[in-house]
Formats: structure tokens, C-alpha cells, sequence
């Protein structure tokens, strides 16, 4: 059988011209277009990111997990509540007496509004008929 394309010889390769390798690559992408592209990025990305962070500073759960985590600003997005402005739910009997007091004020307040309510609607359990 005969070849239809000729057969060529090697061609001649100096010592003293270039050396060529490939280069090595992952996708097309070499080191160093890596680094550019990476440094363009981080020129573009990190200003957007502070500008985030600024928009969002004011948001609590953006204070607590991300702007108290870092090291020398984070003491200034610490809110300390002062211990007399503090609401905690462990009360004492003290503050339960003082809770329900101000519930049977309240109730003795809704009472005396249906007392001297003009139009008398009609409901199976009124407040006025069990404190009677």
C-alpha cells in the first residue's frame, strides 16, 4: 500500500536555539495568569467586602458573628448592657409577686372598661361575669 502523504525527516534542532517545554497549566489557566487574575480580584474584592461590612454593621447577628471576631476592632461592636438595664428570665419570687400584681391591676383595668362600655355585646365568657 502506498502512503498519499510523504514521509518527512525529523527537522534539524540546534544546540544553541530555543529550548522548548510545555507549560504546565490546569484548564488553560498558567501560574501566571493565576496571579493576575487572583490580584485583580483581590484589588476588586476586598474594598466590596469592607463596603459589606460597613453597610451591615449595624445589623446584630453581623456584630456577633462576624465583626466581634476580629481582633482589634471587635471590643468597639460589643454592646455591654448595664446590670440595671438587664432583663433576664430567671426571676425571683420577687419579681413574680411584682409581675402579678401588675397583671391583676391590668385585669381590674379590662373590668372596669366593660362596666362602662354603652353597647353590651354578647359573649359566653366575659371578664365582668367571673370577677362579679
Amino acid at each position: 500500500m502506498v502512503s498519499y502523504t510523504p514521509i518527512r525527516m525529523s527537522e534539524f534542532k540546534s544546540n544553541y536555539g530555543p529550548k522548548y517545554h510545555p507549560q504546565p497549566n490546569v484548564a488553560g489557566i498558567t501560574p501566571q495568569s493565576a496571579f493576575r487574575i487572583g490580584s485583580r480580584l483581590a484589588m476588586y474584592g476586598a474594598p466590596a467586602a469592607v463596603a459589606v461590612l460597613l453597610f451591615a454593621n449595624g445589623i446584630p447577628r453581623v456584630q456577633r458573628d462576624v465583626l466581634q471576631k476580629i481582633p482589634f476592632l471587635g471590643n468597639y461592636f460589643r454592646k455591654e448592657i448595664h446590670p440595671a438595664d438587664n432583663v433576664s428570665l430567671d426571676y425571683d419570687t420577687k419579681h413574680w409577686g411584682r409581675l402579678l400584681i401588675v397583671c391583676i391591676a391590668f385585669l381590674s383595668y379590662l373590668v372596669d372598661l366593660r362596666k362602662i362600655d354603652v353597647v353590651q355585646r354578647p359573649c359566653r365568657l366575659s371578664l365582668y361575669k367571673i370577677f362579679q
